[in-house]
């Protein structure tokens, strides 16, 4: 009996070490997250640089001033097509609130300029993300009816949904491509 008691302290004390040492590892790695997370753009160049890197980490190679492809739809892909859209729209809404989080955070207030810029893309995300909504909230509605189309009156309704987001999709672009072109 004092010989398993043994044995079962011995188990703890070695799992807590194990424990002890994850734990300062990891809060090592978090610290250094934090510290890399704390970078601000200051200076034109600089925000030009974190815009950059910004955009293609939330948004990629995605060109927000093209429509979204409908050319490939049939009678047999516009569930698929419809599901893909939704997704497309929650994926790029995540994404833009990543992107809006990282500008709000990362600007410093002491270069006008840096500060204008950002500002005109802040706006013009908070734009889309209230496009987005509307979109998100007209697929919602009307899905049944939409998936029950033609294809072509399905292409047309998905087209008509889309309008306003593609609007402010392309409001996105030029304020991101205006900011970068100011900073050369």
């Amino acid at each position: 009996m004092a010989r398993n008691f043994k044995k079962t302290i011995w188990l703890l004390v070695g799992v807590m070490i194990f424990g002890i040492i994850g734990m300062v590892g990891c809060t090592k790695k978090t610290n250094e997250m934090t510290e890399n997370s704390g970078l601000s753009a200051t200076t034109p160049a600089e925000y030009k640089t974190m815009l950059e890197e910004k955009i293609k980490t939330y948004i990629g190679d995605v060109n927000l001033g093209t429509e979204y492809d409908f050319s490939k739809v049939t009678e047999d892909t516009k569930q698929a097509t419809y599901e893909e859209y939704e997704k497309y729209y929650k994926n790029l809404d995540t994404e833009l609130t990543n992107l809006k989080n990282e500008l709000n955070s990362k600007v410093s207030p002491s270069d006008g300029k840096v500060n204008d810029a950002n500002r005109k893309i802040v706006e013009s995300i908070d734009n889309l993300k209230m496009s987005i909504s509307t979109v998100k909230s007209d697929l919602d509605a009307n899905r049944n009816k939409i998936l029950a189309m033609p294809k072509d009156e399905f292409i047309g309704a998905m087209k008509d949904i889309e309008k306003s987001a593609y609007d402010a999709r392309v409001k996105v672009q030029e304020s991101i491509d205006s900011a970068k072109n100011s900073f050369k």
